[in-house]
Parts: C-alpha cells; sequence; structure tokens
C-alpha cells in the first residue's frame, strides 16, 4: 500500500453504543492524506456489525482477541503505514486533521494539539517539566512519527502512553505543541479516568525519572485533589 502522511487508527472492544459516530467522524474527511485503520477485540455486542457497514472505506480491520488496549494500539501501529499515527479510539470524535501542520513539521517526534474534552474544557499540551509529574500530552491529540521504537508498554494498563511520552521526552525526542487547532473531542468516561488506577502513574514516573520525581508526581495530585475539594464544599 502506498504510504500516506497519516495512519488514523481507533481500537474497539464490546462498544456498540459509541463506535458509530467515531467512525463517522473519521470518514468525514477526505482520504487522499490518510488510511483509516480499525483494531477490534474481538466484539460480540453489535460493533463488528456496525464496523463492517462502512468496510469499502477503512484501510485494515482487524477483529481478534487481543491483551487488551495498548495491545490493540500496538496492533495498529504494526498494520500501519502512514508517515505519522494517530489513535482516535471508540468514544472520541475527530474535529480536525491538521494536514498543513503535519507536512510543515515532518521530522519531528510528536506533534501534539488541543483536545476539546466532554467537561467542555479545552485541554492544551505543553512540553515541559510537567511533562515528568503527569501527562500533559493527551494522545487524542498527538501525531506520532513513526519509527520502530514506537510501542506501548504492555506492562502498564491504563497509563502506557504517559510512559511512551515520558521516553521520548527523555531521550529528548523532537515534541513541538501547537495551539491550535482543536483536533479531538475526547470522552472522558474512559478508564484512564477511574482513580483507582491513578497508582500507575507514580509507577511511571518513577521508571523513568526515579523516586524524586514521583514524590514530586504524588505531591502535584495530593495537592490538586484538595484544592477541587475545597472548591466544593
Amino acid at each position: 500500500m502506498k504510504s500516506k502522511l497519516i495512519s488514523v487508527i481507533t481500537v474497539v472492544y464490546n462498544n456498540v453504543e459509541l463506535i458509530e459516530d467515531t467512525i463517522k467522524s473519521v470518514l468525514s474527511y477526505e482520504r487522499d492524506s490518510f488510511e483509516y485503520i480499525i483494531i477490534d477485540g474481538g466484539s460480540t455486542d453489535g460493533t463488528v456489525e456496525v464496523i463492517n457497514k462502512y468496510l469499502d472505506r477503512i484501510s485494515t480491520f482487524i477483529t481478534e482477541k487481543d491483551k487488551g488496549i495498548y495491545d490493540a494500539m500496538n496492533k495498529g501501529i504494526s498494520h500501519s503505514n502512514g508517515t505519522f499515527v494517530y489513535f482516535i479510539n471508540c468514544g472520541d470524535r475527530l474535529l480536525n486533521l491538521p494536514i498543513k501542520e503535519l507536512s510543515d513539521n515532518i521530522s519531528n517526534d510528536i506533534n501534539c494539539f488541543p483536545v476539546e474534552l466532554s467537561s467542555g474544557k479545552k485541554l492544551i499540551p505543553s512540553n515541559g517539566f510537567m511533562l515528568k509529574l503527569k501527562n500533559t500530552l493527551p494522545h487524542q491529540g498527538c501525531f506520532y512519527k513513526k519509527s520502530k521504537d514506537l510501542k506501548y508498554d504492555l506492562d502498564y494498563k491504563v497509563f502506557s502512553d504517559f510512559n511512551l511520552n515520558q521516553q521520548i521526552y527523555q531521550k529528548k525526542g523532537k515534541i513541538v505543541v501547537f495551539s491550535e487547532p482543536v483536533v479531538a473531542f475526547h470522552d472522558m468516561g474512559g478508564i484512564s479516568h477511574d482513580k483507582k488506577y491513578s497508582k500507575e502513574i507514580f509507577k511511571v514516573v518513577n521508571n523513568n525519572f526515579g523516586v524524586k520525581y514521583k514524590f514530586f508526581s504524588w505531591v502535584y495530585f495530593k495537592k490538586r485533589g484538595l484544592i477541587h475539594r475545597f472548591k466544593n464544599i
């Protein structure tokens, strides 16, 4: 297959209620500059039947059991042909394809754009010290330059995207952030917003930057939690 500028990838498992909106948001754009890949984890709830309606406009569709979301995302990367890899997973919606910005910044390891959250807020990415403490680069806004090192660590169940961003930052990869355009709508109902998995954040920080930054990260989130609590009193 001829290489495209972008490989847009959606991973999904048993989410028949949301998958069609995600697919439609991607297929509303002209396909000259991107391919569309969908990786399904072996859904049994009707998700596959919805996807089948659009097969003539999907470059690659795979449905089979996997080891979780990051295994599926790695599978999507392995089947991609684009210069950049971009994930818009089930429940999220594509709002813009930044063709010009990507074409003008072809050598960057990550080009990252703002994301609209289901809370109504606009999340603007940042690349600096705070990336050592929390994930300041939402994957719904990140276009990753494809390389042999682009792979999610399956040791992390929820925050492997954070780990990948930290590793690229740690290796002094070229990460460029943009203030416009907003490229995606992100549904915050996913597993990464479940507080019971928050300890994995500190595991990521500790493994990449050591115990000192793990402590700084813990202080940051503790302070943020206290501020939120007082605001709601």
